[in-house]
């Protein structure tokens, strides 16, 4: 047998230790705590024909329907 292979005996009563624990993780944040945010959707610009223009930094910015350039 290992060294780790036994439990260590209880030395402290469940009282104690849910007091102990709920000091320790009772300051934390949780969930309920925070407000979800909702996001705007993306603006999307278009020309005066009323074409999606591309983003900036679009890779396939230069790419048209059959793609190619």
């Amino acid at each position: 047998m290992g060294k780790g292979s036994g439990r260590r005996p209880k030395n402290i009563s469940d009282a104690e230790l849910e007091k102990a624990w709920n000091s320790i993780f009772s300051g934390h944040p949780n969930d309920e705590q925070f407000e979800t945010v909702k996001q705007k959707p993306p603006v999307v610009k278009e020309d005066d024909y009323g074409n999606e223009l591309p983003k900036a930094n679009d890779p396939d910015r230069f790419v048209d329907d059959i793609g190619d350039a």
